[in-house]
C-alpha cells in the first residue's frame, strides 16, 4: 500500500493511496510558506515534530547557509 501527499497551487493537500485520491485537506491557502520551503529545500526527508517537542535554536550561520560576507 503506497500512500503519498501532494500539495496543489490552491493550497489543498490531497492524500493518495496506490495512486487514487482518497482524502483532501483544504488549507484555505494557509500553506504558501510550507510549499516554498518544501519546493526549494535540499533536504531529502520531511518529518512532523511531536506536540511536546521544543523547537531548536537556529544559529546565524545556519540561517545564512554557513556563508559569510567578506569585509
Amino acid at each position: 500500500m503506497n500512500r503519498t501527499l501532494e500539495i496543489f497551487p490552491d493550497g489543498n493537500i490531497y492524500e493518495y493511496k496506490d495512486g487514487l485520491a482518497v482524502k483532501v485537506i483544504p488549507t484555505h491557502k494557509q500553506v504558501k510558506l510550507l510549499q516554498k520551503a518544501l519546493q526549494f529545500t535540499l533536504a531529502e526527508t520531511f518529518t512532523i515534530a511531536s506536540a511536546d517537542q521544543v523547537p531548536p535554536v537556529v544559529t546565524d550561520s545556519a540561517t545564512r547557509g554557513g556563508m559569510t560576507i567578506n569585509s
